[in-house]
């Protein structure tokens, strides 16, 4: 793809090429952190717990059983946090993990760290060797090759999401369908909104559930039959048999020869 880019690049492109790597840096303001706030952060903030915290850590898991240790919600968050603070000086431009990247990066064979250091130290070379200039090449990369790559990145997420439906309980798969149809048919942060309230309404219900069937229990009067009726108020039957002698005791009238 990045072949049939330089070739199809225009002239004009073409002699915007800079080698090397220009870094600006950017002093913030107080304007700035309010602007971004309500512009960026908190319409980011649905997609970025949805997809780069809560999806790549359950899919780490399935992908990695063996290494759960080594991804959980808050390293993962920490992680986003680091790699964000020290590049906000430079105008960089926000980075975050995702489901997507893990799923492709695993469909074409990555198993370990050592997959992931190759990959960053080629996009830290050709930063510092070809800078922006970079950009304006990868305009021209051609969208059925990226269009692959995201059906196959697709493919593996959509596998794994099959396998865990499987496991799924009711009220899950009824939270997963209300946000993902939400997601789709709003935006990402509605969708996380409905999802949210979903969880809250049928936790609530489910407590209510609970506590109905615990009063139940306790209202009963003992001996009444009933699922919650002490055991030692029930009568069991013994065979008059079993002490030498024919008829029953405890279950009725007995027959003594």
């Amino acid at each position: 793809g990045t072949i049939v880019a330089i070739a199809t690049e225009t002239p004009a492109e073409q002699g915007q090429f800079e080698a090397g790597l220009i870094v600006n840096t950017t002093i913030p303001v107080a304007a700035d952190f309010v602007r971004g706030t309500f512009l960026a952060a908190l319409p980011q903030l649905p997609l970025t717990l949805l997809n780069s915290v809560i999806a790549l850590t359950s899919l780490a898991e399935k992908l990695f059983p063996d290494k759960t240790e080594h991804c959980s919600e808050r390293r993962v968050s920490m992680s986003i946090g680091a790699l964000n603070l020290p590049f906000l000086w430079f105008g960089a431009m926000p980075s975050c993990h995702g489901a997507g990247g893990l799923s492709a990066q695993y469909r074409f064979g990555a198993r370990s760290a050592l997959s992931m250091m190759f990959l960053g130290a080629v996009k830290i070379i050709l930063a510092v060797s070809v800078g922006d200039s970079l950009s304006h090449t990868l305009l021209f990369f051609p969208k059925s090759v990226l269009g692959v790559l995201l059906a196959f990145s697709g493919s593996e997420l959509a596998l794994v999401a099959v396998g865990g439906m499987k496991m799924m309980t009711p009220d899950q798969t009824l939270v997963l369908l209300m946000t993902a149809g939400t997601s789709m048919a709003v935006n990402t942060g509605i969708g996380f909104v409905a999802g949210v309230v979903t969880t809250l309404v049928l936790k609530h219900a489910s407590v209510a559930a609970e506590d109905r069937h615990l009063y139940e229990g306790v209202s009963r009067p003992e001996g009444e039959p009933g699922d919650h009726m002490p055991a030692s108020s029930r009568q069991d039957e013994y065979s008059y048999e079993d002490l030498g002698g024919a008829g029953s005791i405890g279950g009725g009238p007995s027959v003594v020869n």
